[in-house]
């Protein structure tokens, strides 16, 4: 009868000890359910009145009655503004037209340049359509506007290979292998490559596998000057550099700047318009080549993003933080900075004295000069706004339609 009493005490116990276990794991399953869930969060939207200064005006190319625009993703505009290009939506990447013509009408001539498999395209000058496919037919394209023709420029699946290709004039440009490190220059109208030299890291000791020590090359807006992130390895450790060559000397043995990056990671960088600075893609830090010294504000580690104003004068630079005052404009010249006391989504310049933000639902101004009240709403809609182009003419879409922010100033001219 005790040994009973004992047993039944025991599975008692026992079943206790189990239901707790079952209890335990369904709350902790609940508790990670309740986390998988999308938390909304309020951005705060500050109040302001609606500028004067700016409109939002829809834009369509219509063919055969139908919005040719209607699945666009990302618009590029031409440097003289006559073109622009259209990555529209085609399974995983992109169908690639060329809209001839500024004045957006039905007398747009519209090309189609690749049907599908397109990931990234570029104006490469007047005259040519630079762009990358994926698929059977991979690799980096020119494509000819006056000629309607295209070919293949260098045969690479390698998405960096891309980010490596810089234009030294209207047809000829520069390129670094990321795989393997060799450099050289080519031609877009002739297809000709002529291989200057390599530059390479091994990144295995067991197989014979390189990778390239020259980044993201970019030539400045005169054409006199290659700036790149070169990593060196020494005894076992490496450091990453800013350099910047001549390119009417070509060679990359004797750098006119040179400039280690603290964070030690590559980097992209680009030149402001006069040819004097060089500002990075994705931290805070700008470079002034004439004075050989360089500028990192903030923590080298946090990821920034930044974008300079068409006169190269002010860079805005917004941290991945989601909270209030993540972006900052700073003046290049006298060095000073102008925090934004709001939470914003996205900043773009309108022109070289107006920011655009997209903060929460809302589209607004920011006027860098007037230190008294500088924010104002473009518009009274509110909706999911989203940027497609901010090169030479500034597209956003609001929900499905795209509009373009254009200036008053520049209507009643």
């Amino acid at each position: 009868m005790h040994k009973k009493n004992i047993a039944t005490w025991f599975l008692r116990i026992k079943d206790r000890n189990v239901i707790a276990i079952v209890l335990i794991s369904s709350i902790l399953l609940i508790i990670a359910l309740i986390a998988q869930i999308p938390q909304t969060r309020t951005i705060v939207e500050p109040s302001a009145q609606v500028s004067n200064d700016y409109t939002l005006e829809s834009i369509s190319v219509n063919i055969e009655g139908e919005n040719a625009l209607s699945n666009t993703q990302q618009l590029i505009n031409s440097d003289s503004g006559s073109d622009f290009l259209s990555l529209e939506t085609v399974g995983e990447n992109y169908k690639l037209v060329l809209v001839s013509g500024n004045n957006v009408s039905e007398s747009n001539e519209v090309t189609i340049i690749e049907e599908a498999d397109v990931t990234i395209a570029i104006f490469a000058g007047t005259n040519f359509v630079l762009y990358q496919k994926t698929g059977e037919d991979y690799g980096i394209y020119s494509y000819n506007i006056p000629a309607k023709a295209g070919k293949l420029v260098i045969k690479s699946s390698d998405p960096e290979s891309f980010n490596n290709i810089t234009l030294l004039d209207n047809e000829n440009y520069f390129y670094v292998e990321p795989k393997t490190g060799n450099y050289g220059y080519g031609n877009l109208t002739t297809g000709e490559i002529t291989e200057a030299g390599q530059k390479s890291l091994r990144i295995s000791s067991t197989a014979n596998v390189n990778q390239s020590a020259l980044n993201y090359p970019t030539v400045s807006p005169n054409g006199a000057m290659i700036a790149l992130s070169e990593v060196v390895e020494t005894e076992g450790v490496e450091e990453v550099s800013l350099k910047v060559f001549s390119t009417v000397v070509r060679s990359l043995e004797d750098p006119i700047f040179a400039s280690k990056l603290s964070a030690g990671k590559v980097d992209q960088f680009v030149w402001t318009s006069e040819s004097n600075f060089l500002v990075s893609k994705n931290s805070a830090v700008i470079a002034d080549i004439e004075q050989k010294s360089i500028e990192e504000l903030g923590s080298p580690w946090m990821k920034t993003t930044s974008k300079i104003s068409p006169d190269g004068n002010l860079v805005v630079f917004c941290t991945e933080q989601t909270l209030v005052g993540n972006c900052f404009i700073r003046d290049i010249n006298t060095k000073t900075s102008t925090s934004l006391d709001v939470e914003v989504s996205e900043a773009f310049w309108l022109n070289s004295r107006d920011l655009g933000l997209i903060v929460g639902e809302s589209l607004y101004s920011f006027n860098y000069e007037n230190k008294v009240d500088p924010l104002r709403r473009i518009t009274d809609r509110r909706g999911s706004f989203e940027v497609i182009e901010s090169n030479g003419k500034v597209v956003v879409r609001l929900d499905s339609e795209l509009m373009e922010v254009s200036s008053l100033e520049r209507q009643a001219i």
